[in-house]
């Protein structure tokens, strides 16, 4: 169930459940990649600084994950993925790295906007309007 003070129609279901991606960014930044945790800084304009460097930082670690999401063709045999986009983008940029061989190409293109699922009901309730003053 979603409840929101916005008109019933304006608010994209959808959009709202990309809310758990971006949630999962933050994790990422915090603690599984680049363990934001673990610094000291306290000075606002050193902590704008060091976002600004975890946000490419980021981008980069995700359009590397990507082109090896995009280029991975399963086989019949194969596992199931078991690494995020940005785990397997993180461990290939330190290869990169420790390799000095950095990709000098890469994009980060749009997905394919979710279909809702045909099962999904969805009900629509306008609030009553407030008495006037």
């Amino acid at each position: 169930m979603l409840l929101t003070d916005q008109p019933p129609r304006a608010v994209g279901l959808l959009w709202y459940g990309l809310r758990m991606w971006i949630e999962h960014g933050f994790r990422a930044l915090k603690r599984m990649g680049w363990e934001w945790e673990r610094t000291r800084r306290t000075d606002p304009t050193r902590v704008a600084r060091y976002w600004l460097v975890l946000a490419v930082a980021t981008l980069w670690t995700l359009a590397v994950g990507t082109r090896l999401e995009d280029a991975w063709q399963p086989s019949a045999g194969a596992l199931p993925h078991v690494l995020s986009v940005f785990q397997r983008g993180h461990l290939a940029v330190q290869q990169q790295v420790a390799r000095g061989r950095l990709w000098r190409r890469l994009r980060l293109g749009p997905a394919p906007w979710p279909e809702p699922s045909p099962a999904l009901q969805v009900t629509c309730h306008d609030a009553p309007a407030l008495p006037g003053p």
